[in-house]
């Protein structure tokens, strides 16, 4: 059997399409726009399929907090009704198998040169106090984890711990797979690479048609997207005078350069 051929290189022609799909992927990373119920039950289910699992119940909440004081007082274990944490595993099964075959068919050194060109606007690639990197796409943050876990301990503090965690850190924001996208986007598209279609569908669908997820066995709970994101220079959740990140309901979240201002004091006092 003849051995494939791996692209090392790209074509001049090739290269003036990066900046296409950046410019493509960009907006859909930031969107903001309400959702499409019937849109998102669809990707949610198809995400689900794919993963070799039944399509959850489906529970929509105005936001992550009020999610999970809903749901950890269902019983004394809450996860024996949801199930496992399926991100890791959708991960494995849908997002990473993708990756996998696109990775294949092309030189190391080539994907990690598109990666950054679609990422950054400019070199360098890697950060340093000379010549900072300036980001396209919004470099995720444990902000909304950290105000979580704060709002929860403040409000809440009859609810177990061990089971508030597992919620705080299931959640996702499939937008932010964007970064992902864009390589996979003209991987395909330009660079002619064999694919998996469902799979590259199921991630496009959760990307454009979901907003904050939290994914186990036998329940998926759906929150909207932000009503409003601020950043610095640098896509990091950011603002010095209101919060960086809003529900449409009016929930926030605080962030100081992709860090919650509070945290780090709030674990000192209570460790």
């Amino acid at each position: 059997m003849p051995k494939k051929f791996i692209i090392t290189a790209l074509t001049p022609e090739q290269e003036l399409l990066i900046p296409v799909y950046r410019e493509k992927w960009v907006p859909i990373a930031y969107s903001m726009a309400p959702l499409e119920r019937d849109r998102e039950i669809a990707a949610i289910n198809a995400a689900y399929r794919l993963s070799n699992y039944p399509e959850p119940e489906i529970l929509f909440y105005d936001n992550p907090l009020q999610a999970i004081r809903s749901l950890a007082r269902v019983g004394e274990r809450p996860h024996d009704y949801l199930g496992r944490d399926l991100n890791i595993k959708f991960s494995k099964r849908v997002l990473d198998h993708l990756t996998n075959i696109i990775n294949r068919q092309i030189a190391f050194e080539l994907q990690v040169k598109i990666a950054n060109r679609m990422r950054y606007l400019d070199s360098p690639y890697y950060w340093n106090e000379e010549n900072p990197i300036i980001s396209s796409f919004l470099f995720e943050s444990n902000c909304l984890r950290e105000q979580l876990t704060i709002d929860l301990d403040r409000f809440n503090p009859e609810l177990e711990y061990q089971h508030t965690y597992k919620f705080t850190h299931s959640i996702t924001r499939p937008a932010a797979w964007s970064v992902h996208a864009c390589v996979i986007d003209f991987c395909i598209s330009v660079l002619k690479l064999e694919y998996d279609r469902q799979r590259w569908q199921a991630i496009q669908q959760l990307i454009q048609h979901c907003g904050f997820l939290m994914r186990f066995e036998r329940v998926c709970i759906a929150c909207p997207r932000p009503a409003k994101m601020l950043f610095d220079d640098n896509k990091q959740l950011h603002s010095d005078r209101e919060s960086a990140l809003e529900f449409p309901d009016g929930y926030s979240v605080y962030a100081h350069h992709g860090k919650h201002p509070d945290y780090d004091t709030y674990n000192w006092r209570t460790s």
